[in-house]
């Protein structure tokens, strides 16, 4: 499984022969139902919820084939939804590029995902949040941006949390248009 998701399925431009050689000497051994099981996993219903997150006008901008969205706060037992929820908006009709980001406990995370070919995702994640916090291979990044003093203690009334979130999501919704278009 390592094989075919970190070569999307053995097309990536970093494939190598020994990739090949690793794949097809393990499919001997790989017992196909197991395998399928774990290639068709079932979808978690937080997915969902999550995904109807995303789906609010409020949490997403579009643009020039860019897509923005937050989740809102996730714990990190769910954050594994966001690279999921970047893949499918990334393969949307007239979206090249796909940012899906949510507050898990003390940081900001996001994943990005590209379909456009000429799209450095390392560089891209880099540029937009530092290369302290990002990094990327072709196709997928992510960051972990911690907050910082702007990290909330759990007891915090929900009308903080919601402030916390709009600054958040505002902040990281502008600075990505913001060098997308050229500015930074």
């Amino acid at each position: 499984m390592g094989i075919k998701t970190d070569t999307s399925d053995l097309v990536t431009d970093n494939i190598t022969d020994l990739d090949f050689q690793a794949y097809r000497n393990l499919l001997e051994h790989v017992n196909q139902r197991h395998l399928s099981a774990i290639i068709s996993y079932p979808i978690p219903p937080h997915f969902f919820e999550l995904r109807s997150n995303l789906d609010q006008d409020e949490n997403i901008r579009s643009d020039g084939g860019v897509f923005v969205g937050g989740v809102g706060y996730i714990s990190s037992s769910k954050r594994d939804a966001l690279p999921a929820l970047a893949e499918e908006r990334a393969r949307v009709e007239g979206i090249e590029t796909a940012f899906v980001f949510g507050i898990v406990g003390e940081n900001i995370e996001v994943s990005v995902r590209s379909v456009g070919l000429s799209v450095d995702v390392n560089a891209l994640c880099q540029k937009f949040f530092g290369k302290q916090y990002a990094g990327g291979k072709m196709g997928a990044g992510a960051a972990k941006i911690p907050l910082g003093f702007m990290a909330l203690d759990p007891n915090v009334p929900n009308e903080v949390k919601e402030k916390v979130w709009e600054a958040v999501k505002e902040r990281i919704i502008d600075k990505i248009f913001h060098v997308v278009k050229g500015n930074e």
